[in-house]
């Protein structure tokens, strides 16, 4: 059964040992983001992670541990409690950036046995940049019936980001619109709204770097036609020139005998 959706950021600077020089820059969205995934923690045991893999490397190959190696640090993940398949391989160096994202946060938050991240993979809602919003939409719905098939409750962390092309900071400096493109997305999910995530075209994120595009459209797959959605906003800015948003999506089950409530959203 889904719990939640919870949205953290695809950076690897949320890493404190890859964080160098924009250490400071980062504190606010690195606490928000533990403090959001301690909350998906208390609400469920399992999480499925959503999320870009352009690496196409898989994410089971070594039984769930990972490195940051390939970003600059050898800071070591794991994703499930020790050998609880029987695994003893090395830390994987391409392991998928979500994944290490997740196992990075889950060792913040709740140690190494308390919570294990879905190595099934038709449990991971990894995808290609490129993947087609339909197809995109397609595999959400598909994850969300095998979810709601499995005991007990389960979370989904969605780890992307907006736009990378938002400042002079941003990678490759930035691009005229994508500011405006990025606080009309973010303004509709803070009001519960996936319609500008569900109608953003391939063509609309390769011109404003928004680069988590296809990992955002899964998810609104996954959360299917809600009439409305709970949203809690956590965290919402650009401090190195990247679109950060970290909060909670959630559906919000109809009142008995009534019309739906117009959408919450927290901040």
């Amino acid at each position: 059964m889904l719990t939640d959706v919870a949205v953290v950021p695809a950076a690897p600077v949320l890493v404190p040992e890859l964080a160098g020089a924009g250490a400071l820059e980062i504190a606010a969205v690195r606490a928000a983001a533990v403090a959001r995934v301690r909350r998906l923690a208390q609400a469920a045991p399992s999480w499925v992670v959503v999320g870009i893999d352009d690496t196409h490397a898989g994410p089971a190959r070594t039984g769930g541990i990972g490195t940051f190696r390939g970003f600059g640090r050898d800071v070591v993940v794991t994703l499930r409690s020790a050998n609880s398949d029987g695994s003893s391989a090395a830390p994987d160096p391409e392991m998928p950036l979500p994944l290490l994202i997740a196992g990075w946060l889950r060792g913040e938050v709740v140690g190494p046995t308390s919570v294990e991240i879905d190595l099934d993979a038709s449990l991971i809602g990894l995808v290609d940049a490129r993947t087609a919003p339909e197809e995109c939409r397609q595999i959400g719905k598909e994850l969300r019936h095998r979810i709601d098939a499995t005991p007990g409750p389960v979370g989904v962390l969605l780890v992307a980001d907006g736009s990378i092309r938002l400042t002079d900071k941003a990678p490759g400096g930035p691009v005229a619109g994508a500011r405006e493109f990025q606080d009309t997305v973010d303004d509709a999910l803070t009001r519960g709204d996936l319609s500008a995530i569900t109608s953003m075209t391939t063509a609309q994120a390769d011109r404003f770097g928004y680069g988590g595009r296809a990992a955002f459209q899964v998810v609104t797959g996954l959360l299917g036609d809600q009439p409305q959605l709970s949203v809690e906003v956590d965290y919402r800015d650009a401090p190195l020139g990247v679109g950060y948003l970290v909060g909670r999506l959630a559906p919000t089950p109809a009142p008995a005998g009534g019309a739906p409530e117009a959408g919450k959203a927290g901040r």
